[in-house]
Formats: C-alpha cells, structure tokens, sequence
C-alpha cells in the first residue's frame, strides 16, 4: 500500500489556495500556514492542519511548496531547520534570487526546486496542474507525481 507524502504549503494566495486543495484531493496530509490565518479556514474544514507558524509547518512535512509574492517574502516565512525537507519555491523572481535560495536551502540541509504552475490560477485546482521545476537530481526525482 502507498501512503501519500505529507506536504506543507506556505501562502494560501489563488495559487497557493489551489494547490492545498489539490493536495488534500490526491489524499496527502497537508499542512497549511498563511500570514493572513482565516484564508486557511476552508481548506482546515476540507482536513487540512493549520500550522501556528511557518517553522511549524515547514517541520510538519517533508516537501514544503511555497507559494507567496516573490523572494523576500519566502526569506521572511522560511524558517526552522530544513534538514530532510524538499522546498518548492513557487514564487516569481530572477534566476539570481532563485540560485541565492537554493544555496541558503542547501546550507541548511534541505533540497530546492524553483518552479511555477501555468495557466494560473483555476486550472491548479486540477490534480495535475502543468507545472515545471528546476532543481538538482535527487530532488527532482523524489518530487515527481506518480
């Protein structure tokens, strides 16, 4: 029997929002933190856990999809160790940003995909949104739906 890899997501915007649900649909433990904590009530009402902080969400799971307005925003939530944990950036910037995140991740013990989903954001509320990722080996194979 398969169990299905728990996963936090950090930022409940459209896109974030979506994809929680799209997560709780494919039957994953999904943990859920957002600044603003009510825009996480309909997904806590569908069996998400809501996280009291980002660490705590970011502990709760071992693939951590974030999903917030762009890079100093993700500096401001990412925090706890990472040690274990696959982080998924979502948010748009410079591949600059992107590569300085990633070597932050690393250093901390983690793995790092840069990524987006298109079209957004509707079309995320399907199990299988199109999606693309970057990122070095191990995480990009321990990361691929089945």
């Amino acid at each position: 029997m398969r169990t299905s890899t728990p996963v936090a997501v950090l930022g409940l915007g459209l896109m974030g929002g979506a994809l929680a649900g799209a997560f709780l649909r494919a039957g994953h433990p999904v943990t859920v933190w957002n600044r603003t904590a009510v825009k996480a009530d309909a997904l806590v009402a569908r069996g998400a856990t809501l996280a009291g902080s980002s660490a705590a969400a970011v502990a709760a799971a071992p693939l951590v999809v974030v999903c917030v307005s762009d890079y100093d925003a993700v500096a401001g939530i990412l925090d706890g160790p990472l040690r274990g944990r696959v982080v998924v950036n979502l948010t748009t910037g410079t591949p600059s940003r992107a590569r300085a995140l990633a070597e932050e991740v690393r250093r901390r013990g983690g793995g790092y995909l840069d990524g987006g989903v298109r079209p957004c954001p509707k079309p995320s509320a399907h199990p299988r949104p199109c999606s693309r990722t970057a990122g070095r080996g191990r995480c990009t194979t321990s990361t691929r739906p089945p």
